[in-house]
């Protein structure tokens, strides 16, 4: 991403959704998400604005609490293959408990990164 076009500072901070963007279908139809993708997109947004000079207000996941198999990768190894295993959504993949967790994990680090470099 390129940062070079801000010529000021913005007044308000943002909020990324990183989850939005990031839907796809497998072969055989089955909305999802790849864990590894959004927590990408939400690192490349600290950078942007680490280098800009300016905070990012915040993230937004689509998660639950329970054991569901709706987005792809975290440490819990879900596949493709595994979504059916359990796979409750009627509208989009969320993150579940463990994947969620994770991610709270993964961005502290990115935090600690960007905050305390």
């Amino acid at each position: 991403m390129n940062t070079r076009l801000l010529t000021h500072t913005p007044l308000t901070s943002s909020i990324t959704n990183s989850l939005t963007h990031k839907r796809y279908a497998t072969a055989s139809g089955v909305k999802t998400r790849s864990y590894d993708a959004v927590l990408s997109e939400v690192r490349e947004c600290f950078e942007v604005h680490g280098e800009a000079g300016t905070w990012l207000g915040g993230v937004h996941f689509e998660h639950s609490a329970e054991d569901v198999t709706e987005c792809v990768g975290g440490s819990c190894g879900i596949s493709e293959d595994g979504l059916h295993a359990n796979y409750e959504s009627y509208c989009d993949p969320r993150l579940n408990w463990q994947q969620s967790i994770e991610m709270a994990f993964a961005l502290v680090d990115t935090l600690k990164e960007h905050v305390c470099a």
